[in-house]
């Protein structure tokens, strides 16, 4: 007996993914949940807000590579169900307006250092101003076997987009090393802030090990490599010299007994190093100090402001740099010691120059690239 063309149709729409079964009624329910913050005055989704619509989106997206979706799939589903805003774009014009309520395209993203494991990137617009904040969730290579899940703050407090991961060579899931670098998201600027974080991977847990502020130019890419037991961050980093916006930076660590241990090099040039040393406190700038630099140390850091490179000299065995802090007059020479970046170390922080030295043009010391 033959069926009449609606049953056909009928029979038609029953066997197409997400029709019949259970398959959509997930996307409604996170449709729903979504459609309550697009409200015409702009909002600002709390905390609990975040997490409630994060656990239902990975859920959403882990049940459908489960069963063997695509990403291309997953994205044509969500635009289908106006889960993703057709005007949602990143750019000063959008800045007062919320998109809270609406998710970003889902793509995949490539785990630097370890070719089995791929990560999937999902998006949350969580307020105005290009609030949106992205969550990694890391899969083996045929996404069969979900390995971890990773945002840029243990507590979300404001939108972070994802702009490198690297894991271990190891097994991933094994207790190998994951590290990551996060930008803060705004469309107003390029120094909105970057988190740098190493987590810990062992049978889907994830245990956190650093989670860094960092000054970092969001347009240049940050590298990461990772070894068994350290990784080394590669970037752009803000200055407070006058005349230059930016410079060369590393931060490189050693993990130990679950704590992340910063590492030589301090940084790439003999600037940079001034810089980094200022920045830290008073025990961990010891560590690449001599007794009397390190007793220095407190005082000369307490200052604030911006500053100017005023001079420089070659000494027998070491260099000699001399900075002006702008907004107070105040003046520092620092003495370094060493020739290679891993080598650097602090000797003393004077209020002179010494007659002994050979004085040379602050740029040929201050950025000169270091091994």
């Amino acid at each position: 007996m033959g069926f009449g063309k609606p049953t056909w149709i009928l029979i038609a729409l029953v066997a197409m993914p997400g029709w019949g079964d259970n398959r959509q009624a997930d996307t409604t329910r996170l449709a729903e949940h979504l459609a309550r913050f697009r409200t015409e005055k702009p909002h600002e989704l709390s905390a609990p807000e975040f997490y409630t619509v994060q656990r239902e989106l990975l859920a959403w997206i882990h049940a459908r590579v489960g069963r063997g979706q695509t990403v291309d799939q997953l994205n044509r589903e969500m635009k289908a169900a106006r889960l993703v805003s057709d005007s949602a774009e990143m750019g000063i014009q959008q800045s007062e307006r919320s998109f809270a309520g609406f998710l970003g395209e889902i793509r995949v993203e490539r785990v630097s250092g370890n070719d089995d494991v791929r990560a999937l990137v999902a998006g949350i617009y969580t307020g105005v101003y290009c609030n949106y904040d992205e969550t990694a969730m890391v899969y083996g290579r045929d996404f069969t076997r979900r390995i971890a899940v990773v945002n840029a703050e243990r507590s979300y407090s404001h939108g972070h987009q994802l702009q490198t991961l690297a894991a271990g060579g190891d097994d991933l899931g094994n207790g190998s090393v994951l590290a990551s670098a996060w930008v803060a998201s705004s469309c107003a600027s390029s120094w909105n802030g970057s988190v740098f974080r190493i987590d810990r991977v062992r049978r889907q847990a994830v245990e956190n090990i650093l989670a860094r502020d960092v000054l970092a130019y969001d347009l240049d890419p940050v590298k990461i490599a990772v070894g068994r037991e350290s990784v080394t961050f590669q970037y752009t980093a803000g200055s407070k010299e006058s005349d230059v916006l930016m410079r060369a930076a590393v931060a490189a660590y050693e993990i130990r007994g679950g704590r992340a241990l910063r590492m030589a090099p301090l940084a790439p040039l003999y600037g940079g190093f001034v810089e980094e040393w200022l920045e830290l406190g008073d025990a961990e700038a010891g560590r690449w100090s001599t007794p009397e630099a390190a007793r220095a140390h407190h005082g000369v850091a307490a200052i604030q402001g911006s500053f100017t490179w005023t001079r420089a000299a070659e000494c027998p065995g070491s260099r000699e740099i001399a900075l002006e802090w702008g907004d107070s007059g105040k003046t520092a020479v620092f003495r370094i010691r060493g020739d290679r970046a891993v080598d650097l170390r602090m000797v003393s922080v004077s209020d002179r120059m010494s007659s002994a030295c050979r004085e040379v043009d602050p740029r040929l010391v201050v950025s000169k690239p270091l091994r």
